[in-house]
């Protein structure tokens, strides 16, 4: 009785309290930014070297600091494009611009990195990746011209992998070991080895998940590559926890993979399966719209100058899919109108892996993984929406259970706004309620259940919980809520 007595009157003071705070803004409104600095790489042509250069970037609190980091080093790039170099002035980025799974960054740029020199191509996609994994938010780049994986090789038909952080002085150094073959005994097929970013199934979401790995390639055809490829989204991946058993593609081809020419002149890879597949791919609870996106997405940014994939099965082309998953744009059927699959039309089923916070049975808060849109990774009202779902079969940790009470909804989350490094939750004053008769180590656990979860944010240290705009006086034996929670 005494608690409820005290829980009502602190209740009340909340009203009252001096201490109030004008309520954060919705965060639905997509007007919330957050200040953070970062390190560009600025390509130096003309001295043929990288600059470092510090940059202040206003960031949308549901945003990407490596995207806002992308748009101001192309900025760069353009206000500096002079002589050889001029038509870069027009360099932008294309939607989608930057996407994010797991780690592995795509890039999209427009057609005019193609128009210099392999040397300056190299540069200027290097201080894209230097800046890309100087956020945190990556640690592999992939770069993409008007729709096309880029090949930085002269004759634009090698996959020579993804990049990496780089910030030697020597790009020509840098680049030649980027290109580097291993010569073979004369007459045998040279071999080379690229790491290389492949696109896995996941079960929960319904979407696709990258792994980076580095793989042999026999020769640079394009059967070779794609079948390296189809082999190696044939093993299990062993950094991902989402995967469900692997199918092995090879085995089910009908022919060998071809490229061929559109009456429109684009290039279109044809890769035919037999009529099991489908059945293959259900065994294993495998969507066919997740498989295609899988597909597609690994062999157009690896497979350089093709601008989509044919998929044949059982001698019907896949003309359209109904994807089915969390991301926006579910339930809504894709079309390839133009008789192939694009990776745009699956940019959507890119997750990525984001951490919860949940008690086990032993009331110990746990980390778990779950595998979400990639968008949504960075966003704090996201989080906040899958954390109050409760565990998942699919997390990478079973048997735990929700830190917060069960009555507690994200209807009960008044606004979500940020300030520099911090968020600030403000709650219904009623939420209290909800936690009359817990002992001060389960309100902890449910406190940093929240705090743990949203300060996996790459910009966030700090977050502020408020009832009805104003923080809770403390009392003796309770939490503070007077001042912003750090993790724990």
């Amino acid at each position: 009785m005494a608690d409820r007595t005290l829980l009502k009157a602190l209740t009340l003071l909340i009203c009252l309290s001096v201490l109030a705070l004008p309520a954060p803004r919705a965060l639905s409104e997509d007007v919330y930014t957050y200040q953070a600095e970062t390190v560009l790489c600025v390509p130096d042509f003309e001295s043929g070297a990288w600059r470092s250069e510090t940059a202040a970037l206003t960031v949308p609190v549901a945003g990407s600091l490596a995207h806002e980091a992308l748009v101001e080093l192309i900025a760069r790039v353009r206000a500096g494009a002079a002589g050889n170099y001029s038509v870069l002035a027009d360099l932008t980025l294309l939607h989608p611009g930057y996407l994010a799974s797991c780690g592995t960054a795509l890039v999209h740029l427009s057609g005019e990195i193609k128009q210099v020199e392999p040397l300056q191509q190299f540069m200027l996609c290097q201080a894209i990746a230097n800046t890309v994994c100087a956020t945190g938010e990556a640690k592999y780049c992939v770069i993409l011209s008007d729709g096309r994986s880029l090949a930085l090789d002269r004759d634009h038909r090698n996959a020579v992998g993804i990049l990496t952080e780089d910030r030697s002085d020597d790009p020509v150094v840098s680049l030649s070991r980027l290109l580097i073959r291993r010569g073979s005994i004369e007459g045998m097929p040279t071999e080379y080895r690229a790491d290389t970013a492949v696109f896995y199934p996941a079960s929960a979401g319904h979407g696709v998940l990258a792994e980076v790995r580095p793989l042999s390639y026999s020769s640079g055809s394009p059967e070779v590559i794609v079948r390296t490829l189809l082999n190696a989204m044939s093993v299990q991946p062993t950094g991902l926890f989402d995967v469900p058993r692997v199918l092995p593609l090879a085995e089910h081809l009908t022919g060998d993979p071809v490229i061929e020419v559109t009456p429109d002149g684009e290039n279109v890879l044809t890769v035919s399966f037999g009529d099991d597949f489908s059945a293959a791919l259900s065994d294993r609870g495998i969507l066919r719209s997740v498989m295609m996106a899988a597909l597609t997405l690994t062999m157009a940014v690896n497979l350089p100058d093709i601008s989509g994939v044919n998929c044949v099965i059982g001698g019907e082309p896949v003309q359209g899919v109904v994807p089915v998953g969390l991301f926006d744009g579910a339930n809504e059927i894709i079309s390839f109108e133009r008789g192939y699959m694009m990776w745009q039309d699956f940019t959507h089923f890119m997750l990525s892996e984001a951490a919860f916070f949940y008690a086990n049975d032993g009331e110990v808060l746990t980390r778990t993984l779950r595998s979400v849109p990639s968008a949504w990774q960075f966003a704090p009202l996201r989080l906040m929406e899958q954390l109050l779902t409760g565990p998942s079969y699919y997390d990478s940790v079973a048997d735990l259970h929700r830190a917060l009470p069960e009555g507690l909804a994200i209807e009960d989350l008044l606004s979500l706004g940020s300030e520099g490094d911090t968020v600030t939750l403000n709650v219904r004053a009623e939420v209290v309620d909800l936690f009359e008769g817990w002992p001060l180590r389960k309100k902890q656990n449910a406190v940093y259940s929240v705090v743990n979860t949203l300060t996996e944010l790459p910009w966030c240290r700090r977050v502020n919980i408020l009832f009805d705009g104003a923080r809770l006086p403390a009392s003796p034996g309770s939490l503070s809520f007077e001042t912003a929670f750090m993790r724990y």
